[in-house]
């Protein structure tokens, strides 16, 4: 039954009912407090509704209760280190992209299409870290790997590239609205 309230809870939130979903998502969690899908269906709305505090805390427990073997576990390390990422928690957010993309994912695995945007993530909070080279590297491997130039991370990441290749370079950059 578990299934079915978080299954209910995902239909609510993606026609933006999102106080019905999050009723049908904690009576998921009510029947199994350990349903990750559950928690990662709660983070989304709180992602969504500006909330990510709260976000963070079920990102924490889709984590805790997932093993690193399931792609929602990585899915929900990755919405976690954009919630830092948007916070301005760089070492945090740091610490959650090394792991994701230093992963070695298997054939198949949803998560392969979103490492592009993991490097280009790791490459940004790399920068703000001061780490310039460790930022080009990853920025490089970004728009490598990208299949549409024509996303606004892959823009950023381009003009990220160009500021750090130029002699002096600003420490921010126009597209740094986080």
């Amino acid at each position: 039954h578990a299934r079915a309230y978080e299954r209910l809870g995902f239909v609510k939130s993606k026609m933006q009912e999102h106080e019905e979903a999050i009723e049908y998502l904690q009576k998921s969690i009510e029947i199994h407090p350990a349903f990750p899908e559950a928690y990662y269906g709660l983070a989304k709305i709180h992602m969504l509704d500006g909330n990510l505090e709260q976000a963070v805390l079920n990102l924490e427990l889709v984590i805790r209760h997932a093993i690193a073997l399931q792609a929602i576990y990585w899915k929900a390390r990755k919405m976690k280190a954009e919630c830092l990422v948007q916070k301005g928690e760089w070492e945090k957010a740091a610490f959650e992209l090394s792991l994701i993309v230093k992963r070695k994912f298997k054939a198949g695995d949803p998560n392969i299409k979103s490492l592009p945007h993991g490097y280009y993530l790791y490459g940004k909070v790399l920068l703000k870290m001061q780490d310039e080279d460790g930022a080009i590297n990853w920025l490089e491997k970004a728009v490598s790997e990208a299949k549409d130039p024509e996303l606004a991370w892959v823009k950023d990441a381009h003009q990220y590239l160009a500021a750090l290749h130029e002699p002096t370079h600003p420490g921010e950059l126009e597209t740094d609205k986080d």
